[in-house]
């Protein structure tokens, strides 16, 4: 079975982490209005957190939050609209992650506090079929390892495929892939003299790609300030690598 076309994926989430090398800049708030350019919808301060900022809105066609505690800032975004029977999707990889890359190319451009490490992260599925059929689409991706397509009912596979940085001397960037066969219950709701009753219909199933592309720790060095968006977008480049072409070693 060839493998999916790079369109075909669907985006439950993104994610860029980083990790700055003064712990307390961290902790800064207001970056999404300096970032977006209007208010979040909401701010919260967890009472047993009083570090922990978390900030977040619509935005695009998704939400977008940026949460600050001591020691890391997180911008993700996530849920759009189900799919039926499914999880919740952004939408189509192009037209989800060009947006949030250049948001955040702008955001380690202009604001973002020295680091010492980044992160990638997007949580990416495929469109519903049947078992037999995401048992293939895995197998075509991971040539290490053969899947199945009659017997296999549950699937988890997960590897780190370490390489040289290109775009940062003296870096490492780990990638860290994993890839299931996710399965949810349809369920019918039906409305009777006894009340609510709700009823399983049909099993549905989707291959499912979790990636976390990231600098390694023990970088010694904060990484330079004018590279930081060239390694922010080898890290997305290694994430579409994976997606496109499987678990190549």
């Amino acid at each position: 079975m060839p493998k999916p076309h790079p369109q075909d994926w669907l985006v439950e989430a993104l994610r860029l982490s980083v990790f700055p090398a003064n712990p307390q800049d961290a902790i800064a708030t207001e970056r999404w209005n300096s970032l977006v350019g209007s208010p979040p919808e909401s701010v919260t301060r967890p009472s047993q957190m009083p570090d922990r900022v978390i900030e977040e809105g619509p935005w695009a066609n998704a939400r977008l939050q940026v949460e600050g505690q001591p020691g890391r800032i997180d911008w993700r975004t996530f849920s759009g609209t189900p799919l039926p029977n499914g999880p919740m999707v952004i939408g189509g990889r192009t037209e989800s992650a060009e947006p949030f890359s250049e948001l955040m190319s702008r955001w380690l451009d202009t604001s973002c506090p020295p680091v010492n490490r980044i992160a990638f992260g997007a949580n990416l599925i495929l469109p519903e079929a049947p078992l037999e059929t995401i048992s293939r689409q895995l197998d075509s991706m991971l040539p290490s390892v053969t899947v199945d397509p009659d017997g296999t009912r549950d699937f988890l596979y997960r590897t780190n495929r370490r390489r040289e940085s290109t775009s940062e001397a003296n870096l490492q960037v780990n990638r860290l892939a994993t890839w299931s066969a996710m399965g949810s219950i349809g369920l019918e709701i039906a409305i009777g003299p006894g009340g609510a009753m709700a009823r399983s219909t049909r099993e549905v199933y989707f291959c499912r790609l979790e990636l976390d592309i990231n600098t390694v720790p023990i970088h010694p060095q904060t990484i330079s300030r004018d590279r930081l968006p060239a390694v922010f977008l080898e890290l997305l480049d290694a994430a579409w690598e994976i997606a496109d072409q499987g678990d190549i070693p």
